[in-house]
């Protein structure tokens, strides 16, 4: 039996009480709340209303649920890609408003969610370089929050990596540094997240300008001075899998680094990559390939990964252009990569037609959440998920 449907499921319409509450892209918890960074709402419409669930209340209680527009204290606090933790504070990652742009904006956990005093914000174009802007999710390695470098407009995509030392005042600029990996590899533009294991932090490789899907993944080695090069390397990984390009993220569990498949400049794919992070990652020897349209021909096209003890979940986005779905596919790491019967898949719009294009999600209390964005182009969804993971299942 597909072990994902073990799984329940529930569903919240979190735009049914406000319009503005649909249109994310990520999520993060902070052990009792779930913060779900907003994109867009409407199309064309960049929006600031951050939407938390409380996990002390059932799923489907609609007070369960609460916002807060973070644009009346800050008109370009719109418009952001993930939210990352740092166990004190939650920082929302700038993408495009009216323009890309960098304004992080960060909430101190603890405080009131709704009290201007409780959210501060810095401009990184104005504060540390022009170039600061148009980034796509990150990581948080214990200290340093990085940020992953996307594109500075529409049609120019760039390679300038950010790092904030999370021990030092946010509003300061020697708090924060960048780097245009540009001066190291020319071709290095336009990543889709970064992960960060116990020695360093790799930048997962989407595309560049012109469509022009690519598998260069870099890495920077953890607490090394961000602007000095020798502390950055990098692998094609192309030399593994012609094909194995335009990733969405991933993630680390402890043992093996996973890469979430989205579209290679030919399709949307299904092609998973790993590697064991205490062989030589820079080695193409070492890698794995899975490719998850072997078991279905619409398991493609996923937007992250989230690790649950010995389970590996890829979130569902998008299997064709325009054509979003619902299909959870997971992976048990105690069988072999290879094995079809380590992996699972579960299309939960069998529960609900409009659970489908989900970006990003967090794991709390045995549950993975997953933050609605579009269910067709420019048709924006508010319909949170919560899957319960069933113990007995893994």
């Amino acid at each position: 039996m597909n072990s994902t449907t073990k799984y329940t499921y529930q569903f919240f319409d979190a735009s049914s009480t406000n319009a503005r509450r649909k249109g994310f892209s990520g999520a993060e918890n902070d052990g009792l709340y779930i913060y779900y960074a907003p994109l867009s709402n409407e199309k064309g419409v960049f929006h600031g209303t951050v939407v938390r669930y409380n996990s002390d209340l059932d799923f489907d209680d609609e007070h369960a649920w609460s916002e807060v527009d973070i644009t009346q204290w800050n008109t370009h606090a719109k418009g952001f890609v993930d939210v990352l933790f740092d166990g004190n504070y939650m920082y929302f990652i700038p993408f495009h408003n009216e323009a890309h742009h960098g304004v992080v904006a960060r909430y101190e956990v603890g405080k009131d969610f709704f009290d201007a005093l409780s959210w501060s914000f810095v401009d990184l174009q104005n504060l540390l370089h022009p170039k600061a802007k148009g980034f796509v999710s990150g990581s948080f390695d214990g200290r340093y929050i990085h940020m992953s470098a996307y594109q500075e407009s529409w049609t120019q995509h760039n390679g300038t990596m950010v790092r904030y030392d999370t021990r030092s005042p946010f509003e300061q600029v020697q708090s924060w540094q960048y780097f245009n990996t540009e001066s190291l590899w020319p071709n290095s533009r336009g990543f889709h997240g970064a992960i960060s294991t116990q020695r360093y932090t790799y930048y997962i490789p989407y595309v560049r300008e012109n469509r022009d899907y690519h598998g260069l993944l870099l890495r920077h080695r953890n607490g090394s001075d961000f602007g000095d090069p020798t502390n950055w390397s990098c692998i094609d990984l192309t030399q593994i899998h012609p094909l194995a390009k335009g990733f969405v993220g991933g993630v680390f569990d402890q043992h093996h680094l996973y890469l979430s498949p989205y579209y290679n400049g030919v399709e949307r794919h299904g092609l998973v990559l790993r590697v064991s992070v205490d062989k030589d990652v820079l080695d193409p020897n070492h890698w794995e390939c899975f490719d998850m349209t072997s078991l279905h021909k619409d398991n493609r096209g996923y937007f992250g990964a989230i690790a649950d003890g010995h389970i590996i979940h890829f979130i569902p986005h998008c299997k064709e252009e325009g054509m979003y779905h619902g299909r959870l596919a997971s992976y048990d790491t105690r069988l072999d990569f290879q094995d079809p019967n380590a992996w699972s898949t579960y299309d939960t719009a069998l529960k609900d037609p409009k659970s489908m294009g989900y970006m990003g999600g967090t794991l709390l209390h045995d549950s993975l959440f997953l933050a609605p964005y579009e269910i067709a182009p420019f048709d924006h969804s508010g319909l949170m998920l919560r899957i319960g993971l069933n113990p007995s299942s893994k």
